[in-house]
């Protein structure tokens, strides 16, 4: 039996059409492959926790989100940019920018994060929710609230990253214009203790303008986004006005000393009462009624959002 041959234009129409179908197939394949960056990382700078979640898109674009837990959650990132094994990405909502490189076994990202300050910020990458067990982990469990009742004061906005009460409804608070950190020096402070080189020196943490456009009561209610099993750590510091600017100074000597955080001396610092609105949000209280003045309240000092007492 012979088998009939194709004519010679049909075998090359033939072969043109499967080579360039092979060719879409390859090609669609690759550009749907994810991303070498795409994945969940963990990590810190000095007392602040980091996670970061990359997701691969369409043509190998990333999108994604950061948290600051015991903070905030979700913050969206931008202009995410992925060159060879280089990254960078921006953190609009609270004026932060990371740039570096992923590690040749794909498990480290290294490289420095700038929020008016660059550090030192290395990302591991962790198996999905492997981040958030170790937060469960490691901190005190907050009892979940109660099912919430229908209250505006139980509606903490998800839109914002930090919230005021007004007496109707929660108000999105402004973030601290910091202008940079300087260093100062006191000769009174140097004296009392002559044998330490550095007591009279001092970091001062430098606001824009002599005051907050945000003006509250004696006893300001705020709300922040949060996880249900972190123990939310907020305090208020009190800034002081100078030249037209607010800042606080902290005397590299208070470091040893309790009740402060790593900004804010002892004695400028007060303490919050934080209860659980919903499952995602907090409501924050001073413990005790401010007094005329300027302020700022932080969550573990990743975000400052600045407000005013009358």
């Amino acid at each position: 039996m012979r088998i009939p041959m194709l004519p010679t234009l049909s075998r090359k129409l033939w072969y043109s059409t499967t080579l360039l179908s092979v060719s879409a197939l390859a090609i669609c394949a690759l550009g749907q492959q994810p991303s070498p960056f795409s994945g969940d990382y963990a990590g810190s700078s000095g007392p602040v926790q980091v996670r970061l979640h990359l997701v691969s898109g369409p043509g190998g674009s990333l999108t994604g989100t950061i948290d600051f837990p015991g903070a905030v959650v979700g913050v969206p990132i931008s202009d995410v940019r992925a060159s060879g094994n280089n990254l960078s990405f921006s953190v609009p909502a609270i004026r932060g920018a990371w740039t570096g490189f992923l590690s040749t076994d794909g498990k480290t990202l290294s490289g420095m994060y700038n929020q008016g300050k660059t550090v030192p910020l290395d990302l591991q990458r962790v198996a999905s929710g492997d981040s958030e067990k170790a937060e469960k982990q490691s901190s005190t469990s907050v009892a979940s609230p109660p099912p919430s009742s229908a209250s505006p004061e139980a509606s903490c906005p998800g839109g914002s990253l930090g919230n005021y009460w007004d007496g109707a409804s929660w108000k999105p608070l402004t973030m601290a214009e910091g202008s940079g950190k300087k260093v100062g020096y006191s000769l009174k402070k140097a004296l009392k203790n002559p044998l330490n080189d550095l007591a009279g020196y001092s970091h001062v943490f430098v606001f824009d303008g002599a005051a907050a456009a945000i003006t509250l009561g004696e006893n300001p209610r705020f709300c922040f986004p949060t996880t249900v099993n972190t123990k939310p750590e907020y305090f208020v510091g009190i800034l002081r006005v100078k030249n037209n600017e607010r800042e606080i100074e902290k005397f590299i000597t208070d470091r040893n000393k309790k009740g402060g955080n790593p900004i804010f001396p002892a004695d400028k610092t007060l303490g919050t009462d934080a209860k659980l609105l919903s499952d995602r949000f907090v409501e924050v209280t001073p413990k005790e009624p401010l007094k005329q003045g300027q302020y700022v309240i932080t969550a573990n000092g990743a975000l400052m959002f600045d407000f005013g007492v009358q």
